[in-house]
């Protein structure tokens, strides 16, 4: 049962949760080749909205990054998945190959 707190504030997941959630996420569009939306807020800069194809995860110390095409900037980009705000799954479907 969700305690007086949690429910006067709605306090979501832990950090630890969210992470595995998006990395969940990340990894069934990847396998599926679908692509994501997503909300992404740069280490110096406004949040900005971009859709990507998600290609490689890849693990750098205790940090994870999604290596994905990026439709806006139109080249492959690495996105620090903890600065991701927000994420969903496109019915959009990808063909991997060299651009």
């Amino acid at each position: 049962m969700a305690s007086e707190t949690e429910r006067a504030w709605a306090i979501g997941p832990t950090p630890a949760e969210r992470m595995t959630q998006l990395l969940g996420l990340a990894r069934r569009a990847r396998d599926e080749h679908r692509k994501l939306d997503i909300l992404y807020s740069a280490s110096a800069g406004e949040p900005s909205r971009r859709t990507i194809e998600p290609h490689q995860l890849v693990q750098a110390g205790r940090a994870w990054y999604l290596v994905a095409w990026c439709e806006k900037s139109k080249a492959t980009r690495r996105f620090r998945v903890e600065r991701i705000l927000e994420a969903s799954l496109l019915d959009q479907s990808f063909t991997r190959g060299p651009r």
